[in-house]
């Protein structure tokens, strides 16, 4: 059950960190 968690933990900051470097491409593409 604490595997189940972490793994979804996991993905979340996977999701979150891969929306922050979209964001950062993005900016450095426009500027």
């Amino acid at each position: 059950m604490k595997k189940l968690l972490f793994f979804l933990v996991l993905i979340g900051v996977g999701i979150w960190l891969a929306k922050q470097a979209g964001i950062l491409t993005c900016t450095k593409k426009t500027s």
